[in-house]
């Protein structure tokens, strides 16, 4: 990173190490975090996941970029980006194949954080593992992206 003043102003230049790909893996200190490619929602995202051990046992967890389409995404007539549609059902697919104990994803509603744990509620690991859920999330967005193409091509 480079701090830059020019006439006053200060601007922030990075400089890429490397552009991480499917199945690379980053290494945080003892953490070691797959990479895996999941576009659709935005093109070149990304989810990613690692194991973590508490209390004896060793957890899958996900970082998930979940497949929502907003308003306006175009899927298969005049799409958003070329690709898009094999994005998302790719994507779709990926994610039914992880192995995951514990996921999370950009906003709390997704995965339903506020069900799932209440302050002052005790800590306790078991409190997150949701793999079913993650599936079934995975599914009601691939619903809504087959919904979405049908209104489309009904247009």
């Amino acid at each position: 990173m480079t701090l830059i003043s020019a006439d006053g102003n200060l601007s922030i230049r990075y400089q890429v190490d490397r552009i991480i790909e499917q199945d690379d893996v980053i290494t945080l200190g003892d953490l070691s975090i797959t990479v895996h490619e999941h576009p659709g929602h935005t093109e070149g995202s990304s989810s990613y996941s690692f194991q973590v051990s508490e209390n004896g046992r060793t957890y899958d967890v996900a970082i998930a970029n979940m497949g929502t389409i907003n308003p306006g995404k175009h899927i298969v007539i005049d799409p958003t980006y070329e690709g898009v549609a094999v994005d998302f059902a790719t994507t779709y697919n990926k994610q039914k194949q992880m192995d995951v104990d514990v996921w999370v994803s950009a906003h709390a509603s997704q995965y339903n954080m506020h069900e799932k744990y209440t302050p002052g509620r005790p800590y306790s690991p078991d409190t997150f593992v949701d793999p079913m859920g993650f599936i079934k999330a995975v599914e009601r967005l691939e619903t809504a992206y087959l919904s979405v193409i049908a209104q489309e091509l009904d247009q």
